[in-house]
């Protein structure tokens, strides 16, 4: 409707509010995308990022399908890596979506990638450029780690904390690869997802946080590589083994 409007004002009222009205049909063509993009519609995403305009364009700070076991991003951000915009970001992601359908290695590391992607666009990824505009419409501004209720002012920045995606497509990278250290690899990333919604959920730190995929890598891949690579690098699970 909004759109609509801007197209086509009617009459002197209507020409009135387009011309005090803030957003270009660029910046709402963006919030559209953004939309489609955490709601994991990618197509529409990526169709849609077509008509953001130079919004669409804006270079990302970082590889959003770099990952690690510890999140580091300003060396994300200072590592040489492949350059992406939000438009180029959303038609891999989209490229990625179709690959990952069916069996195999192939679609189990398209179906990791494709987690990644879901991972860094969230405000605990290396990729919060993507949801960022110029008008803050997504931005978690008041978010702060303290405790208290409520501490994030904007609810339209819920999106940024949503682990959903990247969790579903971490648990299919899992159930399809054939390699267990990029299985274990798969599952603790899943398990970051579960503290992320955690944390969210409860800001304090406190209560007990659910171990679900720390479970299954001490019972099912404490032989391989990468779970000594976790206990060296991530003291949250070297307390859980610890128990």
């Amino acid at each position: 409707m909004i759109l609509a409007l801007k197209r086509n004002p009617g009459d002197a009222f209507d020409r009135f509010l387009v011309k005090n009205y803030n957003y270009s049909v660029e910046d709402l063509q963006e919030l559209r995308a953004i939309r489609f993009l955490y709601d994991g519609d990618l197509m529409n995403a990526a169709e849609t990022f077509t008509l953001a305009g130079g919004n669409a364009e804006r270079p990302l700070q970082a590889d959003p399908f770099m990952i690690h076991i510890k999140d580091c991003h300003r060396c994300d951000i200072k590592t040489p890596h492949t350059k992406y915009t939000k438009g180029s970001f959303a038609d891999r992601m989209l490229a990625l979506s179709q690959a990952a359908q069916g069996p195999g290695d192939a679609a189990a590391q398209a179906s990791f990638d494709l987690a990644n992607g879901f991972y860094n666009m969230s405000f605990y990824g290396n990729g919060r450029d993507i949801y960022e505009t110029k008008h803050d419409n997504f931005s978690p501004g008041g978010w702060v780690y303290f405790p208290g209720p409520n501490p994030n002012p904007n609810p339209n920045s819920e999106l940024a904390f949503c682990m959903d995606l990247a969790e579903k497509y971490y648990l299919q990278a899992a159930n399809l690869y054939s390699n267990r250290e990029l299985k274990a690899q798969a599952v603790f990333m899943a398990a970051k997802t579960e503290q992320n919604r955690f944390f969210n959920a409860l800001r304090d730190g406190k209560g007990n946080p659910p171990r679900n995929y720390f479970t299954m890598l001490k019972d099912s891949y404490s032989n391989t590589q990468y779970y000594q690579e976790i206990i060296s690098e991530c003291e949250t699970f070297r307390s859980y083994i610890a128990r």
